[in-house]
C-alpha cells in the first residue's frame, strides 16, 4: 500500500519527513478501508480517543494512535505505522536542533 506523500513544503518538515497529524491518521485509514468504511470507523475512533477531531498536536495524535490500537488488528497496524512516523519526526526534529545549535 502506498499511502499519498505531501508536497515539498506542505509543512514543516524535517530532514524530509512530517509529523503525523489526525489528518495523516485518517488518509491512512481510508487507503486500508475505503472511503465509505473509513467515513464510519472515524467517529468511532474519535470518540474512544475522546477528541473531536479538529485537534491538533502530538498528544491528540497519541491518543487517537491508542485508540486506534485497541481495535481491529488492521486498524491497530495504522496505528503503529503512525507511532513509527512519529517517532522517527520526534528523533529527527531533536537531531534537528542539536545541528541548528552547532552552528
Amino acid at each position: 500500500m502506498t499511502l499519498p506523500v505531501p508536497p515539498p513544503g506542505a509543512g514543516a518538515d524535517v530532514y524530509g519527513v512530517n509529523r503525523p497529524s489526525l489528518a495523516d491518521a485518517r488518509t491512512a485509514l481510508n487507503a486500508v478501508y475505503g472511503e465509505r468504511a473509513a467515513a464510519a470507523l472515524w467517529p468511532v475512533l474519535l470518540e474512544r480517543a475522546r477528541l473531536t477531531g479538529a485537534e491538533t498536536g502530538s498528544p491528540a495524535l497519541e491518543r487517537l494512535m491508542e485508540a486506534m490500537s485497541g481495535h481491529h488488528p488492521v486498524t491497530a497496524l495504522c496505528a503503529r505505522s503512525l507511532t513509527i512516523r512519529l517517532y522517527s519526526y520526534q528523533r529527527l526534529s531533536a537531531i534537528d536542533e542539536t545541528d541548528r545549535s552547532a552552528e
